[in-house]
C-alpha cells in the first residue's frame, strides 16, 4: 500500500482508525490510525508510549504520504511515559478550532498520574501539513475535567466524537 513509515513487531497499527475527511484537499479522504504500542526500543520492546499515523491517501486507497505524532515527534512537544498506549482509541473531530484543518482526538488509557493508571484523552489541533499545532490533555483535573478516576480506569482507551451536543 505505499506505507514507508518504520514499524516493529507488535507496534499494533491499525488498532484504532478515524476518517479524516479530505485533510490534505487533494479531493481524496484520509485516515489516522493508531499504533499504541509504538515506541523507540528494538521490536518494540522498550517504550511503548505509542503514536498516532496521519495516512494521507492516493484514489487507489495506497498512502501518498504520511506523519507520524508520538511523543517529542509530528509537533507534539510532549514526553509520553513507557506504556502510555497512546493512540489506542482515535476519534476525527472536524475543525474544532475554526481554522480550517481538522482535529484529532487521541486515547492514551494507561497515562499515569498521582500513582495511578488513570488514562487520558489528548485533544490535537492539526496544521495543514498534518503535525500538531497545538494540544490538550484532558485527565483528572485537567482540560476541565472534574470527574474522579481510580487506577486501571483506563480512561482514553476509546474515543468518539459526539458532534456539538449543547449548541
Amino acid at each position: 500500500g505505499d506505507f514507508l513509515g518504520e514499524l516493529h513487531t507488535r507496534d499494533y497499527l491499525g488498532s484504532s482508525t478515524t476518517f479524516l475527511g479530505d485533510h490534505d484537499g487533494d479531493g481524496v479522504g484520509d485516515i489516522a490510525s493508531g499504533a499504541y504500542r509504538d515506541g523507540d526500543g528494538e521490536n518494540g520492546t522498550i517504550g511503548k508510549e505509542g503514536s498516532v499515523w496521519v495516512l494521507r491517501l492516493n484514489a487507489d486507497g495506497t498512502v501518498k504520504s504520511h506523519q507520524k505524532i508520538g511523543a517529542m515527534e509530528g509537533g507534539f512537544d510532549q514526553f509520553l511515559d513507557t506504556r502510555d498506549n497512546f493512540g489506542r482509541g482515535v476519534a476525527a473531530l472536524g475543525d474544532l478550532d475554526g481554522d480550517g484543518t481538522g482535529d484529532l482526538a487521541v486515547g492514551a488509557p494507561a497515562t499515569f498520574k498521582a500513582g495511578k493508571f488513570l488514562g487520558a484523552v489528548w485533544i490535537l489541533f492539526l496544521n495543514p501539513d498534518a503535525t500538531v499545532k497545538s494540544y490538550q490533555r484532558i485527565i483528572q483535573g485537567e482540560g476541565g475535567f472534574t470527574g474522579a478516576l481510580d487506577d486501571q480506569d483506563r480512561f482514553g482507551f476509546a474515543v468518539g466524537a459526539l458532534g456539538d451536543i449543547n449548541a
